[in-house]
């Protein structure tokens, strides 16, 4: 399900240019300080013209594995989250920087292993409003957590909805307002994963094989996607969706016998 690791690495070669992407915060990520995203959710550079920014974002437009999709039934099936073992150390809080067009935490010293691989924590990013759906059913937010292992990346993803206050997402997002605009950097509040590993490893989720869900819109990223939202208290969700706006790639369309095919893989 993975591509061979050459077709990834000259993938990631090829981003210099490129912001606010899955890479950023991996080794993977070959662009030094900040540089403004040359694509953006509408418009010209909206997600519909992607392809056409850059030859080396051909993919977006090509590619047969594309992300998000919607995890519906019979084809999109569940299994135990406490199949994927992930731990992330408590701290005392983390960088927090306005990408352009996403907010992402640094954060690592985290793992997850599956499939005897093991992964280590880069980052965590979120997109207004959800890119995936379940069976249909988008969500107000969507938290992807990017672990790498060599040059494959795996994502845990998180559904987002107004609620009580997560303790992990109210110490990040109530801090969106102290970076307005890109190139912006705070530190969060101190952060703590028990609940959000205690809720992965107590739910359902789905696991199929994608694609970054920004140019370069690289295949053989791997998606397990909890189908347990989080929640936090409408008051942070409404201002963290006004600070960095719709970020969703719309779904991405594959046919039903190659989505049974992939999700039972």
């Amino acid at each position: 399900m993975i591509l061979p690791t050459t077709t990834l690495f000259a993938s990631a070669l090829l981003l210099q240019a490129a912001s606010a992407c899955s890479f950023h915060g991996t080794t993977l990520d070959k662009r030094a300080g900040f540089t403004a995203p040359d694509f953006s959710y509408s418009g010209a550079t909206g997600p519909a013209n992607w392809a056409n920014i850059r030859p080396e974002y051909a993919l977006c437009g090509t590619g047969t594995k594309q992300s998000p999709i919607n995890l519906a039934s019979p084809a999109a099936t569940t299994e135990a989250g406490a199949n994927y073992k992930v731990s992330i150390p408590d701290n005392a809080g983390a960088e927090f920087e306005n990408l352009g067009s996403t907010v992402e935490v640094i954060a690592t010293g985290g793992s997850l292993a599956f499939n005897g691989k093991s992964y280590s924590l880069a980052q965590f990013h979120f997109h207004n409003p959800s890119e995936h759906r379940i069976n249909g059913t988008s969500a107000a937010a969507e938290a992807h957590f990017v672990f790498q292992s060599g040059s494959s990346l795996a994502v845990v993803g998180f559904m987002i909805n107004s609620g009580a206050q997560d303790p992990l997402l109210g110490a990040v997002l109530s801090k969106v307002d102290q970076i307005p605009q890109g190139g912006n950097t705070t530190t969060t509040g101190p952060l703590s994963f028990k609940a959000l590993t205690a809720s992965l490893n107590s739910n359902p989720v789905y696991r199929y094989s994608g694609s970054l869900t920004t140019p370069p819109c690289t295949e053989g990223v791997e998606f397990i996607i909890s189908s347990k939202a989080l929640t936090v208290d409408a008051a942070t969700l409404s201002k963290a969706k006004a600070s960095f706006g719709p970020n969703a790639r719309p779904l991405q369309s594959r046919s039903a016998k190659l989505a049974i095919r992939e999700f039972m893989a």
